[in-house]
């Protein structure tokens, strides 16, 4: 064999194995970046899901406060009826 022909047959070689390698990163380039997008896309649920619920807790922490009110103003009416009576029972 000649040398020349070897030299050709390695340059061969090793062009085949730069383009094996060139197509296994395009390949995983991608996976990665559909493996990105789906994350992206998860992070997305889970922050929309998040926001539903501090708006659902929010509206529930309003009427709790609105009845915590309620029966504050409620607590006073009757505190009032009581000294009443009891200033009626006084006399």
């Amino acid at each position: 064999m000649n040398p020349l022909d070897a030299l050709d047959y390695g340059t061969a070689i090793f062009s085949i194995a730069a383009i094996i390698y060139i197509v296994y990163l395009y390949v995983t380039k991608n996976s990665t970046e559909n493996k990105a997008e789906e994350i992206a896309k998860e992070y997305k649920q889970i922050i929309e899901s998040n926001n539903a619920v501090i708006q659902n807790n929010t509206k529930a922490l309003e009427s709790l406060t609105t009845l915590i009110r309620d029966l504050q103003i409620s607590m006073v009416r009757q505190e009032e009826k009581l000294k009443e009576l009891l200033e009626r029972a006084r006399k």
